[in-house]
């Protein structure tokens, strides 16, 4: 699971604000394989994630492009 700006291209170096996977199946699974995932607008430059608590996160930027992301885990 990855998460990048729209206007991004993806290729095998395109740098996302966020990624995680589901840590060796921990982790139940979200669409396309990946950890499950809620992702929500809070403003237009906002944006709250939401992964499993059980999910390896790779990577999570606090903002990308202007955008501010927030993080929250669930069970």
């Amino acid at each position: 699971m990855a998460i990048m700006p729209s206007n991004v291209s993806l290729t095998s170096n395109t740098k996302s604000f966020f990624a995680a996977d589901r840590n060796g199946g921990k982790a139940p699974d979200g669409e396309g394989g990946g950890p499950e995932v809620q992702i929500d607008w809070v403003s237009d430059v906002k944006i709250d994630i939401q992964y499993h608590e059980l999910a390896h996160i790779i990577r999570n930027e606090k903002s990308s492009q202007g955008v501010g992301v927030v993080y929250h885990t669930f069970n």
